[in-house]
């Protein structure tokens, strides 16, 4: 798969993430979540922390995808499960096929190889007529695997990750982590690690020599989750793994693969 020959594809099974409200028509989304993707027809996968919370019970969670005519679609999450293990990961049912096709991978993906993600970070939002309106930001992010480790999560069970350099705003979490010119999915983007700071500027006293900085940053690389971890998702309705049910069925969607 290459940019941007395939980013319209990949639009179309990247989904942007939203609390909506359960009536009315249109529906209207409420406050921006994440990223999600289609990873089989009707099974989409995201972080749980994008929606662990408690929505009032006229809101759900729902993933939009647009028409190709343009016009938005959302989609109710039905079903979200988190991983069995307690990672920060989930899979639920949705209306919704993929149009590209992404694949699990085989194998993981190798330190110092070429990654890509693609989401919807820093979405913003307007007033309109029309009320709160949602500015989608959607981004391609390309980037290589530093190094494979477990993480010490602060709020899930500890869980293998990549780490990577690649930016990860805010919003890219749920994203998929894919290997650069194919459809196959290694891993789910799901947040920053800060392992550092650099000083950019600081203040020497000349009487103690005591340095003081003035200005410093972080350094901060993205983090998402292993492939093993992705593939023992619990598929929803059923008692497979995610790895066993796509292997149980045929690959399904409405474009060839790219080349």
């Amino acid at each position: 798969m290459q940019h941007p020959k395939d980013a319209d594809l990949v639009a179309h099974d990247v989904l942007p993430l939203f609390a909506v409200q359960r009536k009315g028509e249109p529906s209207k989304p409420v406050a921006f979540c994440g990223s999600a993707f289609l990873i089989a027809p009707n099974l989409l996968i995201t972080c749980h922390h994008c929606v662990r919370d408690k929505l009032p019970p006229d809101q759900g969670y729902a993933a939009v995808q647009q028409t190709p005519d343009g016009v938005p679609i959302a989609g109710f999450l039905e079903n979200i499960t988190q991983h069995p293990g307690g990672h920060d990961l989930v899979i639920a049912n949705v209306p919704f096929a993929p149009v590209l096709g992404f694949e699990l991978a085989r194998d993981v993906a190798v330190t110092g190889g070429d990654v890509f993600g693609y989401g919807y970070p820093l979405t913003d939002t307007k007033d309109s007529p029309q009320g709160l309106t949602f500015v989608l930001n959607a981004r391609y992010l390309q980037g290589y695997v530093m190094r494979r480790f477990f993480y010490d999560h602060q709020k899930y069970v500890p869980t293998p990750v990549y780490e990577l350099d690649m930016p990860a705003p805010e919003g890219l979490s749920g994203a998929p982590l894919v290997l650069l010119r194919t459809r196959r999915v290694v891993g789910v983007v799901f947040g920053t690690h800060d392992v550092g700071v650099i000083e950019e500027r600081s203040y020497v006293d000349q009487a103690t020599g005591q340095r003081t900085p003035e200005l410093q940053r972080i350094v901060s690389f993205s983090l998402a989750h292993h492939l093993d971890v992705v593939s023992t998702l619990l598929v929803p309705g059923t008692t497979q793994f995610l790895r066993s049910y796509l292997d149980a069925k045929p690959t399904q969607s409405t474009t060839p693969t790219a080349h």
